[in-house]
């Protein structure tokens, strides 16, 4: 039988390898830039919603030195997360692909879109963060178009209902004197779409979704 031993955030040491598999944790963090280089590169990071009661998330590493393992964190307003597991990394340093993944029970989760983010933590406790991936439950039907904002990778990403998508579906955004600033249309739409900033002032903006008679509009502030 197995036994696992507890360990508190502020320790660095490193589990025997049994123990080098997912852990439940609790804990929360609020959204926060980069604290120091991570001796991990990130090659991918994905979250999928299989049904309204599991959350995929699967990475990949290309590189990694000195690295312990990932925290997993989860939050409902993109701005807040909590820690939901501890993936611990593979033996050794690497300079080739790893692949990790981690199912998610969400089946308690009372929210439309789900939002995750990896904490990626060194030996020393230096630590770094993903981009924000985000997954739509529709455990109740929805027709909105549910924009977000990730001030790490200065996108702003979109998730539209399962009716939207593989269909045709615009996206606009207005600057607050009604001004188009930026387009794209999608003639085969995905679950969620990703539209760069970088070319954007600081400010307030309008999302304009639309799919043939489904319009949704709304507010976000770009502050970087």
């Amino acid at each position: 039988m197995l036994t696992v031993s507890f360990f508190s955030f502020a320790q660095s040491i490193m589990p025997p390898l049994s123990l080098r598999n997912p852990v439940l944790v609790s804990g929360s963090d609020k959204a926060a830039p980069v604290v120091n280089p991570l001796p991990v590169i990130l090659g991918s990071f994905t979250a999928e919603s299989g049904n309204a009661n599991k959350a995929g998330l699967s990475w990949s590493t290309t590189a990694e030195v000195n690295a312990s393992h990932f925290r997993v964190q989860r939050s409902l307003d993109a701005v807040n997360f909590d820690d939901v597991a501890i993936v611990f990394t593979q033996e050794g340093n690497s300079a080739s692909i790893r692949t990790y993944n981690y199912p998610d029970n969400i089946s308690s989760v009372n929210a439309t879109v789900i939002y995750y983010r990896l904490k990626m933590v060194d030996m020393e406790g230096s630590f770094s963060y993903s981009g924000v991936e985000a997954i739509r439950v529709d455990k109740q039907e929805n027709d909105q178009a549910i924009a977000y904002l990730s001030q790490a990778t200065n996108e702003l990403r979109i998730t539209i209902p399962d009716s939207w998508q593989n269909k045709v579906v615009i996206y606009s955004i207005y600057n607050m004197h009604g001004s188009l600033v930026k387009a794209k249309i999608d003639s085969h739409a995905g679950q969620t779409e990703t539209l760069p900033l970088s070319g954007l002032s600081t400010g307030t903006y309008l999302i304009k979704t639309a799919s043939g008679k489904n319009v949704t509009t709304q507010r976000f502030v770009k502050i970087v």
